[in-house]
């Protein structure tokens, strides 16, 4: 009951904040960290409570254990002086949190961001942080981002290389992940790796499409590959690249690789169909269109495609 009355004040204090009455949202976060401590009185093993409570600390500055205390008011129009030698800060409650359930991807994300508001004194456990989460959730993009970062200021540049790499391999179309990337280089100075290169194709890629350089962008992505690991983009934009270029037979092809990948992905469905229809293959187009109606069964465009077939 105590629980569901704090998390009843924390989003009355969200509400408070949106309509810019600031005393009252103060007053509303405070209540709700009184509330998260008698739950935690009746159930001090429950993650989501220690998450909670953080989130709450760090929305009115309880960053760490050093505090002065916070004068609450009670429901019974009493005051209570909650003082931070038995709470701990928003990072030991987010670290509580997760010391009880490690698979709770936003402690990460949240004490991460803590953490990475003072580089200076957290870059080492922020390391651990983020190394630990990965461990739960290696496809994490902003993980790995993240702990490239903080490997930077720890001057652990090779390390950071792979984190960043990692990060590229997940998103390569992520402008943060490629600017870190070509500040790290500058440091190691490389001016041939291969990932600055793949940059390189990357930055042109929207260029190529808006001139219709087709020529061009097929031969900077048969590259790509031999530069990055396969990724769905670059199997739909090398497709594209092939289909305007009427080369049906490599279109289809690269196609069905990117719906390997992603095989609900309309995009490339749909292209694939065009295809089929390019080269005469009525029967396969229909059972494309047949699958993305399945996915989008209110669009009147794929029935209507099927109506022409």
């Amino acid at each position: 009951t105590n629980y569901e009355l704090a998390n009843t004040y924390a989003r009355l204090s969200q509400q408070s904040a949106q309509m810019g009455l600031t005393s009252q949202t103060e007053i509303w976060r405070k209540k709700a960290i009184w509330a998260y401590l008698e739950s935690l009185r009746s159930n001090c093993g429950y993650d989501e409570i220690y998450f909670n409570l953080a989130t709450t600390q760090a929305q009115i500055g309880w960053i760490e254990d050093e505090y002065p205390g916070v004068s609450i008011p009670l429901p019974n129009g009493r005051t209570v002086l909650e003082t931070a030698e038995p709470i701990g800060g928003a990072i030991t409650n987010f670290s509580r949190s997760l010391r009880i359930n490690p698979l709770l991807r936003d402690a990460y994300l949240f004490l991460g961001n803590l953490y990475l508001r003072n580089v200076q004194k957290y870059r080492d456990p922020g390391i651990l942080l983020f190394q630990h989460a990965l461990r739960y959730y290696p496809q994490d993009r902003d993980f790995w981002l993240n702990l490239g970062y903080l490997q930077v200021q720890s001057q652990q540049l090779e390390q950071a290389y792979q984190s960043l790499k990692n990060a590229l391999i997940l998103d390569p179309f992520y402008e943060l992940t490629r600017r870190n990337i070509r500040a790290l280089l500058l440091q190691l100075k490389r001016e041939k790796d291969p990932l600055l290169e793949a940059d390189q194709i990357l930055n042109q890629t929207n260029q190529w499409i808006q001139t219709k350089s087709w020529k061009e962008l097929r031969s900077a992505y048969e590259r790509l590959f031999h530069l990055l690991p396969p990724h769905f983009q670059f199997h739909l934009i090398l497709a594209n690249a092939y289909y305007e270029l009427k080369e049906w037979e490599k279109a289809e092809k690269e196609y069905q690789k990117a719906l390997k990948i992603d095989s609900r992905n309309l995009t490339a469905l749909n292209n694939l169909a065009l295809t089929y229809r390019q080269t005469g293959k009525i029967a396969e187009a229909k059972k494309i269109y047949e699958e993305m109606l399945i996915l989008n069964p209110n669009d009147t465009n794929i029935r209507a495609q099927l109506q022409i077939l």
